[in-house]
């Protein structure tokens, strides 16, 4: 484990994850919605809004939660106490955000699992989100 400073408390980098760290002047980035530039939340929604759009380009329909990161909605099938054989569904977290601004300039960023190796998640809380677990691109394709 390293420590780190960015948000987003602790996550996995490690094979198989396609990682994006765009280092920005915040105040920079000026629109007339921004016209002081992005905020730290307005640049982490920025973030995931963009991870939810390229993931959409894959057909994958994801989404954000009350917890921090990109979410994807996964089904399965069970039995119930009768023996009937019920749908369950279980949110999987796809994406982990984390960001540090130091003077504005935002580094860390989005770390997106592709073909990443679920186990190594089982070590950690991620982010903070107790009984969360992680999906992976290749699992939709």
């Amino acid at each position: 484990l390293i420590d780190s400073s960015r948000g987003g408390l602790t996550t996995f980098h490690g094979p198989g994850q396609l990682v994006l760290y765009p280092i920005l002047d915040l105040k920079s980035i000026r629109s007339p919605k921004y016209p002081k530039g992005l905020g730290v939340r307005d640049y982490v929604c920025l973030l995931e809004h963009s991870t939810i759009a390229v993931l959409a380009k894959w057909d994958i329909e994801a989404k954000r939660t009350a917890n921090p990161g990109v979410w994807v909605e996964v089904y399965s099938a069970e039995e119930n106490a009768y023996g009937e054989e019920v749908e369950k569904m279980e949110e999987k977290k796809i994406a982990a955000l984390g960001v540090h601004l130091r003077r504005n300039v935002s580094s860390y960023g989005v770390g997106l699992n592709v073909y990443t190796d679920l186990r190594w998640f089982e070590r950690i809380t991620a982010c903070g989100a107790r009984g969360a677990r992680g999906d992976e691109y290749e699992g939709w394709v």
